[in-house]
């Protein structure tokens, strides 16, 4: 399922140089960086692809920034979906 997501800011989320840098939302408009590839994981968690091919990735496992820089899936590339009420 290809995607973008939009901060509460109104802008989208941004892989910069199209994956391999760091994770923004600067962009007002939908280009071929603000898509990303959702996957869903045997596991229930979900993994998602920049435009380069690459996964985004929370370093550190969470609490620092997300790059989308990995070839591919491990722990820190695997994310849970929550729906919100």
């Amino acid at each position: 399922m290809r995607v973008a997501f939009r901060a509460s800011n109104g802008q989208y989320l941004c892989a910069e140089g199209a994956g391999g840098r760091e994770i923004v939302a600067n962009r007002n408009e939908i280009g071929p960086w603000e898509v990303f590839d959702i996957r869903r994981l045997p596991n229930g968690k979900f993994a998602m692809m920049a435009s380069n091919g690459q996964y985004l990735c929370a370093e550190g496992g969470g609490g620092r920034e997300v790059v989308a820089n990995r070839n591919e899936i491990g722990p820190w590339e695997m994310f849970d979906r929550l729906e919100i009420p």
